[in-house]
């Protein structure tokens, strides 16, 4: 039988002992039904842990940790996935398969021909589901982090806060663009620590954002002859930075 997974924050572990609480808690406890004794794994920042239940105390279990080991869930690329809001349950689908991919972070842009408005409060019970999503998606396929997902910003304010860095590959899947295919461009810069990729929602992105993401070093390429959707290019554009730069090949 396969080991479940569980991660917790480090402040949780306490020399060879590791509490896990709230929800992971209860599902441990009275959805799975683990006992004292059964064997688990713990996942905190990359390092991953084979740990006994040794016990149940209020609405926490108290584990045992053993042998620890360095998470190979992990490639060896940071990719961050910049998604304008799609409609529906597609950003499910994208947040859940981008996580098995790879991606290391998803950050939610309002552009301009996304559909979906929400305001502050809608946004943040969002925002914790789609968090919950990514952390299921994490266990699902044995990630060693929870890869994040943040927003939602305007794209100018997330360009703002960022810092220019050589190491970094911004790449803006485009359906305009004709000439720079991405296999190509990503040929040209083996050996980079960083690739950001611009996702547009349904409709794409406008020119102006494609312009304002230029001015900060993007570079618009071309996923092919084919147009393809917003889900799709989400998933299809990681998968081939991954597979190029990353452990997908």
């Amino acid at each position: 039988m396969t080991q479940r997974r569980f991660f917790i924050p480090q402040a949780a572990i306490e020399g060879d002992k590791a509490w896990i609480c709230g929800s992971d808690a209860h599902h441990l406890r009275n959805v799975l039904r683990l006992e004292k004794g059964d064997e688990i794994i713990i996942v905190s920042e990359g390092q991953e842990y084979q740990a006994l239940i040794s016990d149940f105390v209020d609405n926490q279990v108290l584990c045992t940790l053993r042998d620890a080991t360095v998470g190979l869930g992990e490639p060896p690329l940071e990719v961050i996935l910049l998604q304008g809001m799609p409609k529906g349950e597609k950003l499910e689908l994208i947040i859940q398969k981008a996580v098995e991919i790879g991606v290391s972070k998803i950050v939610l842009l309002d552009t301009q021909r996304s559909v979906v408005k929400l305001d502050s409060s809608k946004a943040e019970k969002r925002l914790t589901r789609w968090r919950r999503i990514a952390l299921e998606a994490a266990k699902q396929c044995r990630r060693s982090i929870v890869p994040q997902v943040e927003g939602i910003y305007k794209l100018s304010q997330w360009l703002e806060e960022q810092e220019q860095s050589e190491e970094t590959l911004f790449l803006v899947p485009w359906e305009d663009e004709r000439r720079a295919g991405i296999g190509e461009v990503l040929k040209e810069h083996r050996g980079i620590g960083k690739v950001i990729i611009l996702i547009g929602p349904e409709g794409g992105l406008a020119e102006g954002e494609v312009a304002e993401a230029k001015r900060y070093g993007a570079k618009p390429v071309t996923l092919g002859p084919r147009i393809l959707r917003t889900e799709t290019a989400a998933i299809v554009a990681p998968a081939l930075v991954l597979y190029q730069l990353g452990d997908l090949n």
